[in-house]
């Protein structure tokens, strides 16, 4: 087979698994992360390497599955030495290697961060080089950056939390709030934030991307859009915050993590979902993931009958349990301008935090809470409502009734089942590590569902004008300080 015929494969788990940035098999190449750019003398290395492996298993007649126990050190300085002269537009020498059975033809994540290091001591690149294709085992990498940052310091620490958990929208919540900790008490540089991760690989092999920006607090907020595909208007939003966030001068009072598009599968399509409604899915208020996972494996909702969790909504779900926001903004969007506007849900109190509050005394405290709590989150919806209306674009909220009895109750129809609006304000009181208290839900209905770019002239400034209001209430007024 001629090497042109070779399959190039990106975001392989095997590759990541192995800590390699590249992994080699007869008829393909697949990377940890995004493919290499040949453009690029680094990105013709890596490429050239690779291709020298598959020569090398082809020599050896080793079809390749599974990772192998242990590195060919001959095998890898062939590859280099061939890698080298084709970056540089030189003819290579014929590859004649035959690797040894069971080994593993990898480009190490360690090789990338030295050449970092050694190349422009850049410690964001190194951190960068990390996501890319952490969490990963690598006992070199782990000696490398002990050599390449001081012990003890935030450096290393950074580097190594990576390592282990991955960029940080997949961090648990002990690992955040250290990073606040050290941020603050030892006075980090002013972060851009925009940090991705992928949550999950859809059926249809799309990414549910999540994006944390750090705030100036020890208070953490979720925005997601995107739970109804047809509602394109709240993606645009969602995406408009993103891009707004990575180029703001101050950080938000949040800490925060985006994930514009819960459900890309049909978003693709502009189908608001298929035959489980992705927003009626979740367990029954004061019920956990863990809670709802019966012997069977598979998490169920509150519908009647259950249905099966669909895994964007299980993503979901998991994030909040890492993350622990005290405030999530679900942005939506309503076919009319009559629906529109922002709304809040109920704070209500589980019956097993009942059980557990010492007697009536103490289940009337609970109670008196979470009606302040639920008081708090009516100001907040009518607050970004009214700055919205102060802004020129009161169109967009006409569902709260500025103009006579103002309301943060939603109007629309609310069919069977458990939304997030109605899970997320009750705590999970369950004796598990993943009991958290109640969520202040902030639910962002923009009005119609079309994007800026779906007009022309006029008429798509307009509409990028009032999607901006929205984008713009969410991160001055929801994720401001109070």
């Amino acid at each position: 087979m001629p090497l042109d015929k070779v399959r190039l494969h990106a975001g392989d788990a095997q590759a990541q698994r192995a800590g390699a940035r590249a992994f080699a098999s007869e008829d393909a190449v697949v990377f940890g992360g995004p493919a290499p750019s040949t453009a690029r003398i680094g990105g013709r290395f890596l490429l050239a390497h690779e291709l020298a492996h598959v020569a090398q298993l082809r020599n050896a007649g080793q079809h390749r599955e599974s990772e192998g126990s242990g590195r060919d050190a001959g095998a890898e300085r062939e590859a280099d030495h061939t890698a080298a002269r084709f970056a540089f537009g030189l003819q290579p020498h014929p590859v004649r290697h035959r690797p040894a059975a069971g080994a593993l033809l990898a480009s190490p994540l360690s090789d990338s961060v030295d050449a970092i290091w050694l190349s422009a001591a850049d410690k964001g690149r190194v951190f960068d080089a990390l996501r890319m294709q952490s969490p990963v085992a690598d006992a070199d990498l782990d000696r490398l950056l002990e050599r390449i940052f001081a012990a003890g310091s935030d450096d290393l620490w950074l580097a190594r939390t990576i390592v282990r958990n991955g960029p940080e929208p997949l961090w648990p919540a002990a690992d955040f709030d250290e990073r606040r900790r050290r941020q603050r008490d030892h006075g980090w540089a002013e972060e851009r934030g925009g940090i991705g991760a992928s949550l999950l690989t859809t059926a249809g092999g799309r990414s549910v991307d999540a994006f944390f920006f750090p705030g100036t607090s020890d208070e953490r907020a979720l925005v997601i859009a995107g739970v109804h595909g047809s509602e394109q208007g709240g993606i645009e939003v969602a995406q408009m915050l993103i891009q707004t966030l990575q180029n703001a001068v101050l950080r938000p009072y949040y800490t925060v993590i985006v994930v514009p598009t819960l459900f890309p599968d049909n978003a693709a399509t502009r189908t608001r979902e298929g035959t489980t409604p992705t927003n009626r899915n979740f367990p029954s208020p004061g019920r956990g993931l863990d809670a709802a996972t019966p012997a069977s494996g598979t998490p169920m909702d509150a519908g009647s009958p259950p249905r099966a969790i669909l895994p964007e909504n299980i993503a979901l779900m998991r994030l909040i349990e890492r993350f622990r926001p005290s405030r999530i903004a679900s942005v939506h969007g309503s076919t009319t301008r009559s629906a529109a506007g922002i709304f809040s849900d109920a704070h209500t109190v589980s019956a097993a935090a009942h059980a557990r509050a010492g007697g009536a005394a103490g289940a009337a405290a609970l109670e008196t809470l979470a009606a302040a709590r639920t008081a708090s989150d009516q100001s907040l919806a009518l607050s970004m409502a009214r700055d919205m209306t102060r802004r020129g674009f009161g169109r967009g909220v006409q569902g709260n009734h500025l103009a006579g009895t103002p309301t943060t109750g939603w109007s629309g129809a609310i069919p069977g089942g458990t939304s997030l609006g109605g899970w997320g304000p009750q705590d999970i009181t369950e004796g598990r590590a993943t009991d958290r208290p109640s969520m202040s839900i902030i639910t962002v209905e923009v009005a119609t569902n079309t994007r800026s770019t779906d007009l022309r002239g006029t008429a798509a400034t307009a509409r990028a004008a009032e999607l901006a209001s929205y984008r713009d209430v969410i991160q001055d007024i929801f994720l401001g300080p109070p």
